[in-house]
């Protein structure tokens, strides 16, 4: 009885140090507990406590009961307990990090009075960028059990808590003033936590300081992740985005559901025909995604045609702040988001080293030996195939070119080499095929700004790939997060 008797009292313990435990001063020994529940337990301290207490049960003298089984059972049910309610210490120090570095942005930028062209949108650029590379690097999902305080989980796909008032941090660890007594909301909003306001109709924001919700003409979002991030999002639709380091906004379609949401259209295209070589004026190609202020862009009617988003630089500021790409093809939806689509593969881009500038990339110019560099890059099937892939690409122009530059496109090929004979994607044909050489003999050559003359929109070789294979019609579309 000795044995069983020591192991509830150690579990006591280690329930007491991974919760907001009330008070068991009736029970001798678990003061020790009780000190660390002002302090949150990471994964890694939980293990290791969880380790010494296993050594202790392995510890006892006990002659007529299987110990090593005993402990080992006990070991492994404390590990359970770890993984349900404690996040790692990464994540709770990038939290820290991320609020210690927002919170400076806005000082300074309260410092001088927005001059210069340093605003709160700087800031919640800076934010955004910092939620994401903690979300993707340092932490795992969020789960309520992580939630000290009465927190919750921000959402499905969130990695911290959202707090009570009184409480902060990025598991609502954190005993701190509650700004509510500061007044922080504005315009009649209703202070629900810290940095948190509830706002009357036609006020957003976090203090609802602006009469214009983020997204809109008025309030142009940096990318679409960031609407989401400001629970501003009034589910798939048209927004309107300004990248980073854009000069003008545009308005384009972001699907806010399919894989996490915040993903932005950014060109499409349409395969009528895949047989051969073939030059039907019913294929349209994808145009250059650098094609200043866009080609055709009408995102809404995107049904058998092609176009590029409307922004001064095309789609390269997009694309330059992205950390994934996905590859959507298949049916012919004029509008709508991503699952309308038969094929969906999602490309992860922040292991590319080259900065995307969508230059010509054909054979006759960035495909050529020397001037674009070949990139490995991870492709993942979400619908239509499944499983992960390991694709080429020319690092600045995330596509590929045929030995004689017929086709070229947009997407991957399992060739490592800068241009090639391939029969496996996911690649969609551009308007780059042929440009730079005299034009086959039933191709159709137009001129696309800045860099490409001769192209040819309507040519195809084999119609779209798909992973492994070829010849599938429909639309091709390219979005970005």
């Amino acid at each position: 009885m000795r044995i069983l008797a020591f192991l509830t009292f150690t579990s006591c313990i280690a329930l007491s140090q991974l919760s907001s435990a009330k008070s068991s001063s009736h029970q001798p020994g678990v003061v020790q507990g009780e000190k660390k529940c002002d302090e949150y337990m990471s994964y890694e301290e939980c293990v290791k406590q969880a380790a010494a207490t296993t050594a202790k049960c392995r510890r006892s003298n006990s002659s007529h009961l299987n110990v090593d089984k005993i402990c080992t059972d006990f070991d492994q049910k404390l590990k359970k307990l770890c993984s349900a309610h404690s996040g790692k210490a990464s994540c709770l120090e990038c939290f820290d990090k991320l609020e210690e570095a927002v919170e400076r942005c806005k000082n300074l930028s309260d410092m001088i009075h927005c001059k210069n062209n340093i605003t709160a949108t700087e800031c919640e650029e800076m934010k955004a960028s910092l939620i994401s590379y903690c979300s993707s690097k340092e932490c795992d999902v969020c789960k309520d059990l992580y939630c000290r305080n009465g927190g919750k989980c921000a959402g499905p796909s969130a990695v911290w808590c959202t707090c009570p008032a009184g409480y902060t941090g990025a598991f609502c660890q954190k005993k701190g003033k509650s700004k509510c007594t500061a007044k922080p909301c504005k315009n009649g909003g209703t202070c629900i936590g810290d940095n948190r306001c509830k706002c009357p109709p036609s006020f957003y924001g976090a203090q609802c300081d602006r009469t214009s919700r983020l997204g809109t003409k008025e309030n142009p979002a940096p990318n679409a992740q960031a609407i989401l991030d400001a629970g501003e999002s009034q589910g798939s639709g048209m927004y309107w985005i300004q990248p980073p380091n854009e000069t003008a906004r545009a308005e384009t379609y972001c699907d806010m559901s399919f894989a996490g949401g915040g993903w932005m259209l950014a060109s499409y295209g349409y395969v009528h025909t895949p047989n051969g070589n073939v030059n039907n004026k019913d294929n349209k190609a994808i145009p250059n995604m650098n094609n200043p202020f866009g080609y055709s862009w009408l995102p809404n009617r995107r049904s058998s045609s092609n176009g590029v988003i409307n922004l001064p630089h095309g789609a390269v500021k997009i694309a330059n702040n992205a950390n994934y790409m996905i590859m959507a093809a298949g049916n012919n939806p004029a509008s709508g988001g991503i699952d309308q689509y038969a094929y969906v593969y999602r490309i992860f881009l922040s292991k590319n080293p080259y900065k995307v500038t969508f230059l010509n990339h054909n054979l006759f110019n960035g495909g050529q030996q020397g001037r674009m560099h070949v990139t490995k890059f991870v492709v993942e099937a979400l619908k239509g195939e499944s499983g992960t892939y390991v694709r080429f690409a020319l690092g600045e122009a995330l596509g590929v070119t045929w030995s004689d530059s017929y086709p070229t496109g947009y997407g991957f090929n399992d060739k490592n080499s800068t241009n090639a004979n391939f029969n496996k994607g996911p690649f969609f044909p551009s308007v780059h095929s042929g440009s730079g050489r005299s034009p086959c003999s039933f191709c159709t050559p137009t001129n696309f700004k800045p860099d490409v003359p001769g192209g040819n929109p309507h040519y195809t070789h084999r119609g779209w790939y798909t992973a492994n294979g070829y010849g599938k019609t429909g639309q091709t579309s390219v979005w970005f997060k």
